[in-house]
């Protein structure tokens, strides 16, 4: 049960780690296309 448990906060935790490098990815890209305009 705790395993279970552990596991869950574990995947919880790199989704949010991806989702948040995908939003600063995203970030830089809008900064970069409206230097270039």
């Amino acid at each position: 049960m705790l395993q279970k448990e552990i596991k869950n906060q574990a995947n919880r935790n790199i989704i949010w780690m991806i989702s948040n490098k995908h939003l600063t990815i995203l970030l830089q890209v809008i900064e970069y296309q409206r230097h270039i305009q």
